[in-house]
């Protein structure tokens, strides 16, 4: 056991010792360990703080505040938990790219130091995320939620969204060995969305519109859009739900679409409005044509 953490130290030194990810380093698997190793923590502390760092730097932000990183190698369970001054004053989701980003990071390291695939846990000052930010639900969204059985709303998420301050259109997020994420998730819709209605026999509402020419105001392709766009095309009035973040100054990014707590509303005011045939892939044509919606943030 002591040569094996010998041999381990050696590699996390190794990493440690590189400003910037060392691909020599990073490609040599260490054997796993049997207990927590300080070492390692040190070295996923540090590049979550850096990555950290570089955030609020771009943003011009404070640089104060700490993030710190353990990895209990016996469950595979990494813990990655940020210091106080990081939680915006609303839930804008502000937080989701750099939480990936880190979590990625963070999980790559621990594969590469032979601990293997672990289970992620991210804290803020001590407690998830949802706690900081919770849903009360009404007896009224309860008894939505009731009427809303037999109805499900899926979203692909991502599309194009306005960028300020220069108001162009940009997808949310980079492209990554030559595929655009944001043009790839209406697919995984649309294969839930069939299992949906095969297996579950239920109506299935989307809001990404896969088809109808042009948006108006950006000129590219309805597909393309993120929800918050044909939701406000939908229902201009319901500002709750496409707009939510109206006042928000966390993201460059012309953000707003809402998850209530209760989709009901959503479902309501959609049913009678959607005419045009939810995305489907090619050669499924037995789809029936379903009115299209989506309830989650842009």
């Amino acid at each position: 056991m002591n040569f094996m953490r010998a041999f381990r130290r050696i590699g996390l030194a190794s990493i440690i010792a590189c400003t910037l990810p060392c691909p020599q380093a990073l490609t040599q698997p260490l054997p796993p360990a049997a207990e927590t190793d300080v070492a390692l923590d040190l070295l996923l502390t540090r590049q979550a703080q850096k990555i950290l760092d570089d955030h609020q730097l771009r943003r011009s932000r404070s640089t104060g505040i700490s993030v710190g990183a353990s990895v209990d190698i016996q469950q595979r369970k990494l813990v990655i938990s940020f210091g106080a001054g990081i939680l915006p004053s609303e839930d804008d989701h502000s937080l989701e790219e750099l939480e990936q980003y880190i979590r990625n990071t963070l999980e790559a390291y621990t594969m590469q130091a032979g601990v293997g695939e672990v289970e992620t846990v991210i804290l803020y000052e001590g407690k998830p995320y949802w706690e900081h930010f919770p849903r009360g639900i009404s007896a009224q969204q309860q008894g939505s939620a009731r009427q809303a059985e037999g109805q499900v709303l899926v979203s692909s998420s991502h599309g194009l969204l306005r960028v300020h301050p220069g108001m162009e259109w940009k997808f949310q997020r980079p492209v990554r060995n030559g595929v655009q994420e944001d043009l790839i998730t209406p697919g995984y819709a649309d294969e839930l969305q069939r299992l949906l209605e095969d297996r579950g026999g239920v109506t299935v509402y989307r809001a990404r519109r896969g088809v109808g020419g042009a948006h108006p105001d950006s000129m590219r392709p309805w597909y393309e859009m993120s929800a918050r766009y044909h939701l406000k095309d939908l229902l201009p009035d319901r500002t709750d739900i496409w707009n939510h973040f109206a006042n928000s100054t966390a993201s460059d990014f012309e953000a707003g679409a809402f998850a209530p707590a209760s989709s009901q509303p959503f479902l309501d005011a959609t049913e009678a409005s959607l005419s045009w045939p939810c995305p489907v892939h090619p050669g499924n044509a037995r789809h029936p044509v379903r009115p299209c919606s989506r309830s989650r943030p842009r």
